[in-house]
């Protein structure tokens, strides 16, 4: 028969050997180094049986409706046909690995499906392609009212520029290229307020009031009697956001 004192000494082993179970589990390890540690069955040599994890595949339309995703949770889309590039699936546009990134507001996950970038894939940020700023109500592109990435209002005397369709244009229809089959589509994505959009310099001798809005609209005004010269520019970054 156990005296009380075994069983005591028991239940604190037992307890313990709970307690490390819950804290690190190893797959192919007896020492697992992590909170889940997957050691390869055979890390080298030419054995050809498969090592690796197998994220679930869905295709776009099940990650649009899928709720309660938690923050990080990551998923592989095996199909970006399907659904609609809307909502939660906004960033879904291809073949690739997604993870869910909460965004709390009210109480209520707005959240998103986000690409994992490669470590080869272009940096997140680029600068607005060379345009001319109109700088008068006499300009073509404004006096042009079916034209309506340029603007000007007589009233307040600011010009308006529509950046995010002037530069999709220009990346989706370039003048020439060097290889034919390359693209600059994947910089264009669907809705301007994907993109943050900063002003890093602006010639203050000429331009006043710079204003950006979320849907990528530059305002701004003239100075009155200001000289246009060739280093009254402004230098204009999208970012992704």
């Amino acid at each position: 028969m156990l005296r009380a004192k075994n069983i005591i000494i028991i239940l604190i082993g037992v307890f313990f050997f709970i307690t490390k179970s819950y804290t690190q589990t190893g797959i192919n390890t007896l020492e697992p180094k992590a909170t889940l540690d997957i050691a390869a069955k055979s890390p080298s040599g030419q054995n050809t049986h498969t090592d690796g994890i197998l994220i679930p595949r869905i295709d776009r339309e099940r990650a649009q409706f899928m709720s309660g995703a938690k923050n990080s949770t990551l998923i592989y889309i095996n199909n970006a046909s399907t659904g609609t590039q809307t909502g939660k699936a906004e960033h879904i546009d291809s073949e690739d690995f997604y993870y869910w990134k909460a965004n709390i507001v009210g109480g209520i996950d707005q959240g998103k499906w986000i690409k994992l970038i490669p470590s080869n894939t272009p940096p997140s940020f680029f600068y607005m392609p060379s345009l001319v700023l109109p700088t008068s109500e006499l300009d073509s592109r404004i006096i042009n009212t079916n034209n309506t990435n340029y603007t000007y209002d007589s009233s307040t005397k600011i010009f308006a520029v529509n950046l995010y369709a002037i530069f999709s244009n220009q990346f989706s229809t370039p003048i020439a290229k060097s290889n034919t089959d390359a693209k600059l589509t994947s910089f264009v994505l669907p809705t301007a307020t994907q993109y943050d959009y900063f002003v890093t310099y602006a010639d203050t001798a000429v331009f006043e009031q710079i204003a950006l809005d979320a849907n990528g609209i530059l305002t701004y005004k003239v100075k009155e009697n200001s000289i246009i010269r060739n280093g009254s520019f402004m230098n204009i970054v999208l970012k992704l956001n």
